[in-house]
């Protein structure tokens, strides 16, 4: 007789295969000439990790920051549309920002909580080959908030909250920095999801807008400074220079951006169909940074044509955020969401060590 799906056989005698640290209801049986059925049949006490908020919590991945990422450039591109309206600049975009806000709090005291509660869990999900790639998500997150309390709060509440901005961003620029150097040297990705293939738009898109700010910058505080006029007395030109350059290296940047959104539109609609996870909310944030690029252009160059194409990015954005929100909505009330892929190499790691915590 073979044993059923809940024994296994270690010595000529079985043992019940449940990983809880609870023992089964029942002991399993002895030998072959007991009901193997029985075992079978056997349930498990459920470990209390497994169920309520500790399920959430200890399977609540860094992956969640994507939401924020995704909600917060949903909040800047409606506040910064260029055909529009003050219920949608001051009503639509400043909800969507308190709501941005909220769901960074709430997922950062998760987070906290997650790694105060299993701290054997953070060294797993650095190493894991998927979930370290979404550390990022939290300074790209935060700075999205921090762009919106510049453009909303600052204006409306003084220069108190610019000072506050000013050293939050501070903090995220070195949370960025340390996050670009450590994590691909603590592990190379895997093979790409389908979904990574809109990443490389992100830094295109953010790379163009960037450059067009530093060109704007050259060109007002240039012309302001003495430290060049010694050594070059026509230096106070080098910021008209740098900003035409700005717009130039945005152009090309913004058409390497655009070729590589045809190539990921092409992979998406030759694909197969693929399972929701968190990664879809990969789709909003990199289209969103062409999409303040795009914004950019259509300023400097006052083109018609840049203004319709940043309209057609960002009513693109808001709508898969609003599909993907739903998806995440309605997965996260049944459960299925909360699934960190970190935990089964953890899991399988202390069960060669032979530990008995239940991860």
């Amino acid at each position: 007789l073979a044993p059923l799906a809940n024994c296994t056989t270690q010595n000529g005698n079985y043992q019940h295969n449940c990983d809880c640290p609870v023992k089964p209801q029942q002991a399993c049986p002895k030998s072959e000439t007991d009901s193997m059925a029985a075992c079978d049949a056997t349930p498990c006490t459920p470990c209390k990790e497994d169920v309520g908020w500790r399920k959430i919590v200890r399977n609540f991945t860094p992956s969640w920051f994507a939401v924020t990422m995704g909600t917060g450039i949903v909040s800047i591109l409606l506040h910064n549309l260029p055909y529009n309206t003050t219920w949608i600049s001051h009503g639509l975009a400043v909800a969507f920002f308190i709501l941005n806000a909220g769901l960074f709090g709430v997922f950062t005291g998760v987070t906290v909580l997650r790694y105060a509660l299993y701290p054997e869990i953070w060294k797993a999900m650095v190493i894991h080959p998927a979930q370290s790639m979404f550390l990022g998500c939290f300074p790209m997150g935060f700075a999205t908030i921090i762009n919106m309390m510049i453009f909303v709060c600052a204006p409306a509440w003084g220069n108190w909250v610019v000072s506050w901005a000013w050293g939050f961003w501070w903090f995220d620029a070195a949370l960025s920095l340390a996050t670009c150097i450590t994590v691909p040297f603590v592990i190379l990705p895997p093979k790409e999801a389908i979904v990574s293939v809109f990443l490389p738009i992100g830094p295109l898109g953010q790379g163009g807008f960037g450059i067009q700010q530093l060109g704007k910058v050259s060109l007002k505080l240039l012309p302001q400074t003495t430290a060049f006029t010694t050594a070059a007395p026509g230096a106070v030109h080098g910021g008209e220079i740098l900003y035409f350059l700005g717009i130039f290296l945005a152009l090309i940047m913004w058409g390497f951006a655009l070729v590589w959104l045809s190539f990921a539109l092409i992979s998406i609609v030759t694909m197969q169909k693929f399972p929701f996870n968190m990664g879809w909310w990969g789709f909003t944030f990199p289209l969103g940074v062409m999409a303040t690029c795009t914004n950019m252009l259509a300023q400097d160059l006052n083109s018609t044509f840049f203004r319709v194409m940043t309209m057609i990015f960002s009513l693109s954005v808001c709508l898969l955020w609003l599909l993907v929100a739903v998806r995440t909505l309605h997965q996260a009330i049944s459960g299925e969401i909360f699934f960190a892929p970190c935990l089964k190499d953890l899991r399988d790691k202390q069960a060669q060590a032979g530990s008995d915590r239940r991860v």
